[in-house]
């Protein structure tokens, strides 16, 4: 009995060391911290350490040009800052022409009250960002850890590249779709309908969000369609620039910052210089939607027309009709700025399918369909890598002391 009791106390100990060993090590050196809780991600200390990662990446944010959407928020605490001691209100602020960036407006708003730096800006961004996005990677994560399936692993990397903590960049919109996948993931899985008032929450952080919405009501009204969804998916690359006028009609009926946003949107003149811009991209990056969609949207279809089981899965033909929908969507507006996004977002519903997939499968080793996707998903991967050194501070990578005193530099200038 005594024997017990001591080798009870002696794990509780190994168990305390390692836990304050990591702690102290985040503090001290976050990068190495996050590789560890990486390598150990099944313990809860370490899925809070990369949390906090995620805090300090935002924190250490750096701007490398003025083109980025990150300038603009920097330059919009800064006016707050200034105008702290005119006294308005923040209801004041949410009446100016851009009210409908309600959350974008109010976090920086609170944030003005006490600092100009951008810096805490984006700890508080990323604290909001990473909260989402952490949950919905732990979800599915919770899900493989019944089958530890290493092609679900695979898929569940690419899952958390597909919209990283670099997107904070472009706070708005991003954060918007973690807020939407986590409510809309939840409905769809335990058809419960509070998960619902998520994903509308998502339409105050980002108003397109409104579309993605309507799209979530119509599977909520009509349920699981798959023959008219799939119908309504290929009718959609034949009618993609319809949706236009729809959209510009539904923000004119809503009036006031909606209407003013649509119109912006779907000006022709910003729709030719952003097609202009897109295409003068390097080629992997004019193919790469591309291939990961049909890779997924073929994964999806080998999965759910090979294996009966999962047609007869509640979850699986929920998760399967919401994301042909979706995709459906994302391919009618895929040439309007802004709703072209919404492709990304389709991805994650995509990715979401065949990660349950392997969940629910006792299958092992990497299957040929997994190697055939290698392609695609580090192509993509090294693209997020590419985006997120032009934010990512060079002293991330060293002791914490040296991100917190030293002048920002991204890592993008020591290598291009």
């Amino acid at each position: 009995m005594q024997f017990i009791s001591t080798k009870g106390f002696n794990s509780f100990s190994n168990v305390s060391t390692t836990t304050v060993t990591k702690v102290v090590l985040f503090f001290i050196w976050p990068v190495l911290s996050l590789f560890w809780s990486l390598m150990t991600y099944r313990s809860k200390v370490s899925r809070l350490l990369v949390y906090g990662f995620c805090i300090f990446y935002g924190f250490t944010f750096v701007i490398s040009n003025k083109e980025m959407d990150a300038e603009r928020y920097m330059r919009y605490l800064e006016k707050l800052a200034m105008e702290k001691g005119l006294g308005l209100s923040l209801f004041e602020y949410l009446n100016q022409p851009n009210g409908t960036d309600i959350t974008l407006t109010s976090v920086t708003y609170f944030v003005s009250r006490f600092t100009d730096n951008y810096s805490f800006l984006f700890a508080v961004f990323a604290i909001i960002f990473g909260f989402f996005y952490l949950r919905n990677v732990n979800s599915l994560f919770h899900e493989l850890k019944k089958t530890r399936n290493i092609n679900g692993i695979i898929f569940l990397i690419f899952f958390a590249f597909l919209v990283p903590i670099f997107d904070i960049n472009a706070f708005r919109f991003w954060t918007a779709t973690w807020v939407f996948f986590y409510g809309t993931y939840n409905y769809i899985i335990t058809e419960k309908k509070k998960w619902l008032i998520w994903s509308a929450l998502a339409c105050l952080i980002h108003f397109s969000f409104l579309m993605g919405n309507t799209v979530l009501c119509i599977y909520v009204l009509f349920g699981n369609r798959m023959l008219a969804y799939t119908i309504l998916f290929a009718l959609s690359f034949f009618f993609s620039g319809q949706i236009i006028g729809f959209s510009t009609s539904a923000a004119e009926f809503l009036g006031g910052g909606f209407s003013r946003k649509a119109v912006g949107y779907t000006n022709p003149e910003y729709i030719k210089w952003m097609t202009e811009n897109f295409n003068s991209s390097d080629w992997f990056v004019l193919y790469v939607n591309p291939l990961v969609k049909y890779y997924l949207l073929g994964m999806m279809a080998f999965i759910h027309f090979k294996y009966k089981k999962m047609r007869k899965d509640t979850q699986m033909r929920n998760l399967f009709s919401f994301s042909i929908l979706m995709m459906a969507f994302a391919t009618f507006g895929h040439f309007i700025p802004g709703l072209d996004r919404f492709t990304k977002v389709s991805f994650l519903f995509l990715t979401a399918y065949i990660i349950l997939f392997y969940s629910k499968t006792d299958k092992k080793g990497i299957n040929f369909s997994t190697v055939i996707g290698l392609v695609p998903m580090l192509i993509w991967i090294a693209i997020r890598f590419r985006i997120g050194v032009e934010t990512m501070n060079i002293y991330l990578l060293f002791p914490s002391i040296f991100g917190l005193i030293f002048p920002k530099v991204a890592i993008s200038e020591f290598i291009y």
